[in-house]
């Protein structure tokens, strides 16, 4: 029973732990990445253009229709929840009952290479766990700049439509669908721009 109400204790914390911390990487640190993200981009390009490139290629996925922001920040909240509650509650776990399993085995204190052993464990476990958090909080920063750019450059080739012809409107869409680099962007946000110069249309950002 002592056992039962440590281990809901453990959880409890976990659970709560993880709510806060769910709170500040989806609503605090997330945004503020967002926004910088381009200058990551920008800083990885500078030593390999692939990752760059495979991004764009993604850009014909994302248009209106397609997964929104929202429902990618809500799966990324969902994620990170239960990994975050997943890691504490396995972390509380293990330093509490470890350390009280090796006492009563040995019922002498933990010796000073025992201590040193489970603190190295306890960094790598740590540090694993802050590398998959990068890594997904990457991954959710890659797919909001995908979505942002392809929205507003899709929505942008229908506020010009009016100004041009069916031709060049099939034009834009099609070159929109084959964008396969950066170049190939800038090329259609450019001549995106142009047509709106012309005409005095306000474009969105």
């Amino acid at each position: 029973m002592k056992l039962k109400n440590i281990m809901n204790d453990d959880v409890m914390k976990a659970t709560v732990t993880g709510v806060i911390a769910t709170i500040i990487v989806t609503w605090i640190i997330t945004p503020l990445a967002n926004h910088i993200f381009p200058a990551i981009l920008s800083l990885l390009n500078s030593f390999s253009s692939s990752f760059s490139d495979y991004l764009y290629r993604c850009m014909s996925y994302r248009f209106p229709g397609s997964t929104g922001s929202s429902v990618l920040l809500f799966t990324n909240e969902i994620l990170y929840f239960l990994l975050f509650c997943s890691f504490f509650t396995f972390d509380f776990f293990i330093s509490k009952h470890l350390r009280n399993s090796r006492k009563r085995i040995s019922n002498v204190s933990l010796s000073e290479k025992d201590i040193k052993l489970f603190r190295f464990h306890r960094i790598v476990l740590y540090g694993l766990f802050i590398l998959t958090i990068l890594l997904i909080e990457f991954t959710c920063l890659s797919d909001l700049y995908i979505y942002k750019q392809a929205t507003t450059t899709y929505t942008n080739i229908e506020i010009v439509s009016p100004y041009i012809s069916d031709q060049e409107y099939k034009a834009l869409k099609s070159q929109f669908h084959l964008i396969s680099n950066e170049n190939d962007f800038d090329k259609l946000t450019l001549a995106i721009d142009n047509i709106a110069k012309r005409n005095s249309i306000e474009l969105k950002k």
